[in-house]
């Protein structure tokens, strides 16, 4: 196989990858934001106390998602033939990303 027909063949599973990444990016962006709202709401009413630590790792989740954010926008202009390694940092993206959420969980049980 050429490296045209190599690169024709992977267009398509870069565009749903890059497809199916966008709304799994938006999903965890608004579950991030919801939960962003359930710390806010829970300071105020008194239910929770902001520490330095929930602080800190809800910033790190925030720095998360636009890593993330900034990734997929990469990934989008990537050549077809390099696309599955720009695949691979995004999915580490994905890993920190997750992991600062559950960290956020953490802190609030």
């Amino acid at each position: 196989m050429t490296a045209i027909g190599k690169s024709d063949a992977d267009q398509p599973k870069k565009l749903r990858y890059a497809h199916e990444a966008n709304a799994r990016f938006h999903e965890v962006a608004v579950k991030l934001a919801g939960v962003t709202a359930r710390i806010r709401s829970a300071v105020a009413t008194g239910d929770l106390e902001l520490s330095e630590q929930l602080i800190q790792v809800q910033r790190q989740a925030e720095i998360h998602l636009a890593t993330v954010e900034r990734r997929l926008k990469q990934l989008e202009v990537t050549d077809d033939e390099s696309w599955q390694r720009q695949k691979q940092i995004l999915e580490d993206g994905w890993e920190d990303l997750l992991r600062s959420m559950k960290n956020i969980v953490a802190r609030l049980s």
